[in-house]
């Protein structure tokens, strides 16, 4: 009997990938998406206020910033190795990646239009560590909130979950301007809410989240470096990646999952399935 009612429970487990070992937290995530995406959020606003903290008092410390961000997407990473979402995140090869052409607008309107009039130069060495911060801040910004987060919220309906995503996306970059970069923050908050759509549409739409952590990176730098009007800049380009955000969510089917785009011969859908869950 109690070997039957084992079976019973795994029988009811969702198939959403990942170890086994945590299918107990999977049931958690396919029960309550929205509350455990909160939890989530929670948790990642206290830890990095927490590690600002912690970085900034500590006696002797060296280019805090650097270490701060180091240490969240270090803990960012584990999450996914916990989860054994790397693949389901997007991490992924570019053999798996669709529709690049979508790119075009991005490109112009963030590593184009901004720069129309020159840019700053840094010395090799300032401009280094600034890339460097920013990959970082990029990782795990993409791999929570366009790797973890979305893929709970997903089964909610994947439109609905690019919006709630973009949501707390926001509300997380709150807590990281006010301790990092605190001057315009209702400016900067709205404009993380605009990026979130696009980078949760292209997250979908391109079946890699490799491309949201460049245009991510990319959008700190213009911001950082371009010498560009601020109204294009603060309020301009947001709502043009806003907008073109939507727009790549207007077809329900492009954002799914790439195995359900299409027939796929039999062997090539087990194999999607193995790739999914590895």
């Amino acid at each position: 009997m109690a070997a039957n009612g084992l079976l019973e429970t795994r029988a009811h487990i969702p198939d959403v990938g990942g170890r086994p070992q945590m299918a107990g937290l999977f049931v958690l995530f396919k029960r309550i998406p929205v509350a455990s995406a909160l939890l989530i959020t929670a948790f990642d606003i206290e830890f990095v206020a927490l590690v600002g903290m912690v970085v900034k008092t500590a006696e002797h410390s060296t280019q805090p910033d650097l270490v701060a961000w180091l240490v969240v997407a270090i803990l960012a990473a584990g999450a996914l190795t916990a989860l054994g979402w790397w693949r389901i995140a997007g991490f992924n090869r570019p053999a798996r990646w669709r529709d690049l052409r979508l790119l075009w607008l991005p490109v112009a309107g963030v590593l184009l239009v901004p720069f129309l009039a020159g840019f700053h130069l840094l010395a090799p060495a300032s401009g280094a560590y600034v890339l460097v911060i920013y990959v970082l801040v990029a990782f795990r910004e993409e791999a929570l909130h366009r790797g973890i987060i979305l893929h709970i919220l997903s089964p909610s309906g994947r439109r609905r979950a690019v919006v709630l995503t973009a949501l707390l996306f926001a509300g997380s970059s709150t807590a990281s301007l006010l301790l990092f970069h605190p001057a315009g923050l209702v400016v900067r908050v709205a404009g993380a809410f605009c990026y979130g759509i696009l980078l949760g549409a292209l997250r979908l739409r391109t079946n890699t989240i490799w491309i949201p952590i460049v245009l991510n990176v990319s959008i700190g730098l213009t911001l950082r470096f371009a010498p560009w009007y601020s109204l294009y800049l603060n309020v301009l380009m947001p709502i043009l990646l806003l907008v073109y955000g939507l727009y790549l969510m207007k077809d329900r089917q492009s954002l799914e999952p790439e195995r359900l785009i299409g027939p796929r011969p039999p062997g090539q859908q087990s194999h999607d399935r193995r790739a999914m869950i590895l």
